[in-house]
């Protein structure tokens, strides 16, 4: 990598410049010499809102570029988490990594000399034919879901919250296939810089972090681990007196013209005190009417009201909207107001049509069609962080300081010339002597106490206190407070133990006994981890308990998932009042509720096609990180998101498959309720019968306008389906797929890849991969060599059987010619049949048989790590960390295998051997070598496809 295009600090302001249209502020720019001279980032960052410290992703991305052609000394890390402890609305880094994303592929286009070496030398990384960059949001895990790596070394960007990074990096992703749990891991856990921002809403998820770093590194293992690092984002760091003094802001930054007029805007905030039981009917009624007082006195454009309950704000809601008449109840006259609804639990399909109809409003430097009604917006806590909004005035109910800060980041964030009012509204029982609420514990008493008592003392008895709130006048009137009695109680995580770090890595089996995420991710306090839903309308309280078939066939995608609490879940089966009393911070803790209570209504679990977890079950059986699938005729949401008190049927959009999946097109009529006479049409079309070909089939249909191309299948044999399903014969070639995880997805492709030639392919891939990860040269040949005999257990005659349709003869008459990829490829229930009839003992893994013929193998004495060579043969599918649920009558009792308990390697077992790597590695260096192992698997399985 000698010819990586050369970049230093100096080309900073151009790149920027370039990626922008606008120059860096002098912080940037000071910060990225910084970074790209010492190597090193500073651990904290303490930046206030509005002063553009996303511009973090430039140059995470900048240093990474500078520093492609370093291999093995390479410091900067390919992996960019940007992580917020809060769902995602409008995500500012998102877009922001988007834009830079955009602008790198169309680099040589630009003009600017410093961005085309930049975007080739992150090419260099990539691998051949990789982006430059690729960027994705990782909301609930998915089992199979899209790779957001498609190589070891692809430079990416990665935005996603506390949750859905932090059990991921623990081995236990919510979500994630067990045998996919070191896969992230591995990628998360090393080579990967993580930006958390907001971290005061994350304390314990930092000193989470603290131990990772501790255990990455030796004493606690023997080699110097790949590049990773922390660093924290906030406007209101928490460190302790010994600490390093964060990275800031100067007199040069604040003399600027663009920050100096963010940070000097006025924000006067009335304070108003209600007499009202809080989060009740009358509570929501007074915030709506503050609402409507503020739009009448100061007719802002735009308007928001933030408050801490989804209960609460979508009872303002329809309030909101009754009052402007955007609910429909005006007898065709124009609403006065646009009123929309934005909270975290929402599904991302809805989300992301609700914000491209407003985006034009809402986001900084946005424009506004001055003959559109005014546009106001009900929200939760989730606007705190990570929403690029610029709103002309601002209504919100009370909170802790620290969230106050973040909400009026949102009021003029540009710092206009206009007025921009404010309302903090709080009642009597949340800021009284024995309040204590349940997300914020007596923080809001404090908070307002305070407010109060620095209030401008209003000159007449019926006006409000005012307190200027904008950010140059908070940060006069808070100099030398003590913040921390006013700010988001902080809890500590518990200690993360070298038991538990044991115990975490043992990803299959998981064991019985295992570490509690939630408490090393928000604290002793936290509630569990959500669970996501997915509405399907072709699903029935009667078919539930048989939707395995069709959803192997239509998997729940990312964009259909609606997270909700784990009570909250229950509740709303059970059809309990109070299921939407919940807030948008991850991990509070769970109200009162009787677990062990029976009753409700069913819902199946998907954990994957091939899972003992998927099935059935009842509201009581829901565990933390639980995908369910239920009826859409459950009700339960709607376009703004979680309703549990509607029992309108959600709408199904579970065949908006993403890219990387093959398209799908159901036919069900509960699909077309809406258009019966399409449907009788099309019935006929998908009923078992031979009087249709396969081809008159597909021309019937594609005459109602239902046609995935002429490669399309049509699948009518379904268990349990009242219908039919038409999809494309393979996914789209230039999508990333998931890394295969069983024998069947990965070997009965019909593509029939000889065995030699499958291993030479991964070899070659993976000794790249390698390199480009910057592993060492002796333990890149050592990894390329597990690759180049990772599948040799596929040469036992009964695989070959199986790999031929369980056909015996086609078997014999090919002995001599092992396959990797089967000849032809097989439905679910064909493959299981072709299984029994090869005599494939149940659950029996060739990856166990790989590990046995390598240890004959005399290629492996040559390894100058053995035992890693076998580990990583071993584990090449997920399984054998550190149990194999592999058994075989057949097997040669001198030589036996790693799911043995008498399997010796240098005097060690399975298990034992695991340990000694871990020490070796430390558990993330050694996930992640399965991770560029199991990645250059799929590379070449991808590459080896004929073409469609």
């Amino acid at each position: 990598m000698t010819d990586v295009p050369i970049l230093t600090a100096d080309d900073f302001p151009d790149v920027f410049q370039a990626l922008h249209g606008l120059p860096p502020f002098p912080w940037q720019a000071r910060l990225a010499r910084q970074v790209v001279e010492t190597g090193r980032w500073p651990a904290a960052l303490a930046l206030p809102t509005g002063s553009g410290k996303t511009a973090a992703l430039d140059i995470a991305l900048f240093h990474l570029a500078a520093e492609a052609g370093r291999g093995a000394e390479r410091r900067a890390p390919v992996r960019i988490a940007f992580v917020v402890d809060r769902r995602l609305i409008v995500d500012a880094a998102f877009e922001r990594a988007e834009t830079i994303r955009a602008a790198l592929a169309r680099a040589d286009e630009s003009g600017c000399d410093a961005l085309t070496r930049m975007a080739a030398a992150l090419r260099r990384l990539a691998g051949e034919n990789g982006p430059a960059l690729v960027v994705q949001a990782l909301r609930g895990g998915l089992p199979r879901e899209g790779d957001w790596a498609r190589t070891p070394a692809q430079p990416t960007i990665l935005c996603s919250t506390v949750d859905q990074v932090g059990s991921r990096l623990l081995f236990r992703g919510y979500g994630v296939s067990d045998s996919m749990k070191p896969v992230h891991a591995g990628l998360l856990g090393s080579d990967c810089l993580l930006l958390l921002d907001e971290a005061h809403l994350a304390a314990p998820f930092a000193q989470t972090l603290d131990w990772v770093a501790r255990y990455r590194s030796p004493p606690w293992c023997d080699r110097d681990p790949a590049p990773w690092q922390v660093v924290t984002l906030t406007a209101t760091p928490r460190g302790s007196a010994d600490s390093a003094p964060p990275f800031g802001l100067t007199d040069d930054d604040r003399t600027t013209e663009t920050l100096a007029r963010r940070l000097d805007a006025p924000k006067p905030a009335a304070l108003r005190l209600l007499t009202t039981p809080a989060h009740g009917p009358d509570h929501a009624a007074a915030l709506a009417t503050a609402a409507t007082k503020v739009l009448d006195r100061h007719r802002p454009r735009t308007l928001a009201v933030v408050v801490n309950r989804v209960a609460l704000a979508r009872a303002v809601f329809e309030r909101v909207r009754a009052a402007h008449g955007d609910s429909g109840e005006t007898d065709g006259e124009p609403p006065r107001a646009t009123v929309i609804l934005l909270t975290g639990r929402v599904r991302e399909r809805d989300r992301e049509a609700l914000l491209s109809r407003h985006r034009d409003r809402l986001l900084s430097g946005a424009t506004d069609d001055p003959d559109a009604p005014p546009l106001i917006v009900v929200a939760t806590q989730t606007i705190e962080a990570g929403a690029d909004f610029d709103l002309d005035a601002l209504v919100t109910q009370i909170a802790p300081l620290d969230a106050l800060r973040q909400r009026f980041g949102r009021l003029n964030r540009t710092g206009r010339p206009i007025p921009a009012p404010a309302v903090i509204v709080a009642a009597k029982a949340e800021v009284g002597k024995r309040a204590d609420d349940p997300v914020y514990g007596d923080r809001l008493r404090a908070t307002w106490d305070w407010l109060a008592a620095v209030a401008a003392k209003p000159a007449r008895r019926k006006d409000e206190p005012v307190v200027d709130v904008g950010l140059s006048a908070m940060a006069s009137l808070l100099d030398g407070v003590d913040t921390a009695p006013l700010c988001s109680i902080a809890p500590d995580a518990p200690i993360l133990r070298p038991a538990d770090v044991t115990l975490l890595t043992w990803t299959a089996p998981v064991p019985a006994v295992d570490p509690a995420i939630p408490l090393f991710l928000h604290g002793p306090d936290s509630g569990p981890a959500d669970v996501q839903i997915v509405w399907r309308a072709d699903l029935t309280p009667d078919s539930l308990s048989e939707a395995r078939a069709i959803l192997s066939l239509v998997p729940p995608h990312a964009g259909e998932t609606l997270a909700v609490p784990l009570w909250a879940a229950r509740r709303w089966l059970r059809r309990q009042a109070d299921a939407a009393e919940a807030a948008d911070v991850e991990g509070i803790r769970t109200p009162d509720e009787d677990r062990d209570r029976g009753g409700g209504r069913p819902a199946f679990r998907w954990a994957g096609a091939e899972s003992d977890r998927t099935g059935l079950i009842h509201p009581n059986q829901i565990r933390p990180g639980d995908i369910l699938v239920v009826p859409a005729a459950y009700g339960g949401g709607d376009a703004f998101g979680w309703a549990p008190d509607s029992d309108a049927p959600v709408e199904d959009v579970g065949d908006a498959q993403p890219p990387h999946r093959r398209a799908v097109r159901r036919l069900h009529p509960a699909l077309f309720a809406e258009e019966p006479e399409r449907w009788a049409g099309l019935a006929p079309l998908v009923r078992e019968s031979d009087d249709l070909d396969p081809a008159d089939r597909l021309a019937g249909l594609a005459a109602h306008d239902i046609d995935l191309g002429p490669d399309a299948d049509l699948v009518l044999r379904i268990e349990g389906y009242d219908g039919a399903v038409l999809r494309a014969r393979r996914r789209p070639r230039t999508a990333a797929a998931a890394v295969t995880e069983d024998d069947a997805s990965g070997s009965l492709t019909g593509d029939g890849i000889p065995l030699d030639r499958h291993g030479a392919d991964v070899a070659a891939m993976a000794r790249a991969f390698a390199a480009a990860a910057g592993l060492a040269p002796d333990r890149a040949a050592d990894v390329a060599l597990a690759a180049r005999l990772h599948d040799e257990g596929k040469r036992d005659d009964r695989f070959q059987c199986w790999l031929r349709g369980g056909d015996r003869l086609a078997a014999l008459l090919d002995d001599g010619r092992p396959l990797a990829k089967s000849s032809r490829p097989m439905a679910p229930a064909v493959a299981r049949r072709a299984h029994a009839a090869a005599g494939l003992p149940p659950g029996w893994r060739h990856e166990a048989q790989s590990v046995v013929r390598a240890l004959d193998d005399p290629r492996l004495a040559g390894a100058r790590d053995p035992a890693l060579v076998l580990w990583l043969i071993g584990t090449h599918h997920g399984h054998g960390r550190p149990l194999f649920p592999h058994a075989d009558p057949r097997e040669d009792a001198h030589r036996r295998g790693p799911h043995c308990l008498d399997f010796a390697y240098d005097g060690r077992d399975w298990p034992q051997l695991f340990e000694a790597l871990k020490q070796r590695y430390g558990p993330w260096e050694l996930a992640r070598m399965e991770a560029i192992v199991r990645l250059a698997d799929h590379r070449a399985s991808e590459a080896e496809e004929t073409p469609p």
